[in-house]
């Protein structure tokens, strides 16, 4: 069973994806959302970043839905996303694998040469494209920086999104 904070950290995933802010997410939301993070991160058409990220969120998108119980042309509400990722963190070891790559994929995007971590700058420039506003990407980075050299790296964002998911 999802903690509270669990499923306050998915209903925020959730209204993320949600485009329309209509309560569902549907493929023409994720569309609109890699759409956006194409659009804000500058990704271009030959850049193999770009397919990583189209497949990863065709991949999480038929995740999503297959643990929702919907085709992937339907729609899923809050609740089945929650109880679908629920079912899916219990039940499958390799559950939060499509996240992983996704997370691994914005990683390697935001931090430009000559860096090999995550600043400050890229971190604002991740949470633009996800259109959360430059303050919390601050906090995010504060948060994610335990030691506070100003720099994070791609295994502390990873143990991040994962305490998304579990908690």
């Amino acid at each position: 069973m999802l903690s509270e904070l669990q499923q306050r950290n998915l209903a925020v995933v959730f209204g993320l994806v949600d485009a329309n802010r209509d309560g569902l997410l549907t493929s023409a939301d994720l569309d609109v959302f890699v759409g956006r993070l194409i659009d804000r991160l500058d990704l271009q058409p030959t850049s193999p970043a770009l397919e990583y990220l189209l497949v990863a969120f065709a991949q999480w998108w038929r995740q999503i839905c297959v643990q929702a119980g919907v085709d992937t042309r339907g729609a899923v509400t809050l609740a089945q996303y929650v109880d679908g990722v629920d079912r899916g963190l219990r039940e499958d070891p390799d559950f939060l694998v499509e996240v992983g790559v996704l997370v691994d994929v914005l990683y390697a995007d935001a931090v430009r040469p000559p860096d090999t971590v995550l600043g400050l700058a890229g971190m604002v420039a991740v949470c633009d494209a996800f259109g959360l506003p430059e303050p919390v990407a601050a906090t995010l980075f504060e948060q994610l920086d335990e030691d506070g050299d100003g720099k994070v790296g791609q295994p502390e964002v990873r143990a991040a999104v994962r305490r998304v998911f579990l908690g």
